[in-house]
């Protein structure tokens, strides 16, 4: 809702996908809830609102091959931003996120950038309060912040650091 909020008025051309496992019967493992289509502030609040809580583990690299294909449909002249917000849960036997990240890179070149944000109950990740007896914490950040890497210009942050409206300001920019 705060990178809704914060997303400078200019002409944008983006989509909302939701992935992971939904409480209740019938749900999918990915879907597009908005676009690809022209931002419009007020229709993309509205797709927020439909994301219901979801457990489980993601099945990110999923997610990841199905936005490329969203991506497709952006106009070929624009810049593209891929930004996934996840607590780097995922299935082991799942496809490997990171290579689905490469795959993304490799079909948009310099055109993308992606971006990872660490949610979730077991934030700080490794910064230097992290136990170092709770690899967890440390596989977590690691697998979001590779999966940034293959952007080869986009970055991980956790949602700890976009508290400060000035930080979500500048992430969102």
């Amino acid at each position: 809702r705060r990178f809704n909020q914060k997303t400078p008025e200019r002409p944008l051309f983006g989509g909302l996908r939701r992935y992971g496992w939904e409480a209740g019967a019938f749900t999918t493992p990915t879907s597009l809830l908005y676009g690809m289509t022209r931002y419009d502030r007020q229709e993309f609040a509205d797709a927020i609102e439909i994301v219901r809580w979801a457990g489980g583990k993601s099945p990110l690299a999923l997610a990841i091959d199905k936005a490329s294909d969203d991506l497709s449909l952006a106009p070929e002249d624009e810049y593209l931003a891929l930004v996934i917000i996840s607590d780097g849960k995922i299935l082991t036997q799942d496809p490997n996120p990171v290579d689905a990240a490469r795959r993304i890179k490799q079909r948009y070149g310099d055109r993308i950038c992606i971006y990872t944000v660490a949610v979730g109950d077991d934030i700080p990740f490794e910064k230097a309060n992290t136990p170092k007896n709770k690899p967890k914490y440390h596989d977590k950040y690691e697998l979001l912040r590779n999966i940034a890497r293959e952007g080869q210009c986009g970055y991980m942050v956790t949602s700890n650091d976009l508290i400060p409206d000035d930080n979500m300001d500048r992430f969102v920019h």
